[in-house]
């Protein structure tokens, strides 16, 4: 998705933040809590582990869906089908952002 900077300058002043290098908004609300992690993971927990609390599955289905949407609109486009095309899975897209 791409933003202009009218739209940065809207989220601006949603969130209260500087949004892609635009204008910096003052929020009304300050941040007071002291950060901390507040997950904990097993000690025998996998890196994998660790990893998948950042990345939950259904980003992974998110991110397979709209890969087969711009598959499919780039061969509309281009006015052919790619033959050897075949549709992807979340954990095919899983599996190339592990590596």
């Amino acid at each position: 998705m791409y933003f202009s900077k009218s739209h940065g300058t809207k989220l601006n002043k949603v969130l209260g933040c500087i949004f892609l290098g635009y204008e910096t908004v003052k929020s009304e609300h300050k941040f007071t809590a002291k950060p901390t992690l507040t997950y904990t993971l097993h000690p025998t927990a996998t890196p994998l582990a660790f990893f998948d609390m950042f990345l939950p599955d259904p980003l992974f289905k998110l991110l397979s869906d709209l890969t087969i949407i711009y598959a499919t609109q780039r061969q509309e486009a281009a006015g052919i089908e790619d033959r050897y095309w075949i549709k992807t899975t979340p954990d095919k897209v899983k599996i190339v952002l592990y590596i």
